[in-house]
């Protein structure tokens, strides 16, 4: 029960002070942020304890460690949808904008011309700094490398296939 109360605790903190704060930093720190956001409120709230003398289990601390970093890479990922501008976010909206009579069907094929979400990705990527351009060449930064090398390594580790394009 420490882990969930602690969780919660942590994620309402942390992700209010990151909803703050996320209007003044760069659009490359918005998502890096979020981790460090919990981590900090986790800390904080684990210190507060300490001075009141009150204790958390290790194991208890590592579940909500999990929990906390789990949900907080969950709203990492809805952020992405919600800052860039995520196709599945879009056509919701443009469903949403006809109200009750909903949007008719001749409407999408203008829709699909009116939003190139290619260009939108592809300029969000390279304003946030996940790749860049070298010559010729679209390249990946560090950070998105290792963070597909997770996935490669859990889809390894779980016996799938070990292939980005597979």
């Amino acid at each position: 029960m420490p882990s969930l109360l602690l969780s919660i605790l942590t994620l309402v903190i942390g992700l209010a002070a990151h909803a703050l704060a996320m209007r003044h930093f760069q659009r490359q720190w918005i998502l890096m942020s979020v981790p460090i956001f919990l981590l900090g409120a986790m800390g904080l709230i684990v210190a507060g304890g300490l001075a009141l003398n009150v204790l958390i289990p290790v194991e208890e601390f590592i579940v909500a460690l999990v929990l906390v970093l789990s949900l907080g890479f969950g709203y990492a990922l809805t952020l992405v949808g919600i800052i860039h501008d995520s196709p599945t976010l879009s056509i919701v909206n443009e469903i949403k904008r006809y109200g009750a009579i909903g949007m008719p069907v001749s409407a999408v094929e203008n829709f699909i011309e009116t939003h190139p979400f290619f260009e939108s990705r592809f300029s969000a990527l390279l304003s946030s700094g996940e790749v860049h351009l070298q010559d010729d060449t679209i390249v990946l930064t560090g950070r998105v490398s290792r963070l597909l090398s997770i996935g490669d390594y859990y889809r390894h580790a779980r016996g799938g296939n070990f292939s980005r394009t597979g």
